[in-house]
């Protein structure tokens, strides 16, 4: 497994979880790309961030923190294909 597999990992992901939500139903709360406003504000040292915020993050941002909070964390590229 290598690297190479983070990106079609995260197209996965991203096509199912890419817009802006804030349900009600949802315990995540507010979210965008599939992350939650806790994890954003882990980043920042914060308890949490604004749904402002949330909306705010880059496609670019959200692969910063996939990257480093769960494919790193997990060890993603030494999974097999499809676990990862």
């Amino acid at each position: 497994m290598a690297q190479e597999t983070l990106p079609v990992a995260l197209e996965l992901v991203f096509a199912d979880e890419g817009g802006y939500s804030n349900r009600s139903t949802d315990r995540g709360g507010s979210t965008k790309y599939g992350v939650t406003h806790r994890t954003p504000a882990a980043h920042r040292g914060l308890k949490s961030v604004t749904a402002d915020q949330v909306k705010g993050i880059s496609r670019k941002k959200a692969v910063d923190i996939y990257q480093r909070s769960f494919w790193l964390q997990c060890r993603g590229d030494l999974l097999p294909p499809g676990l990862d």
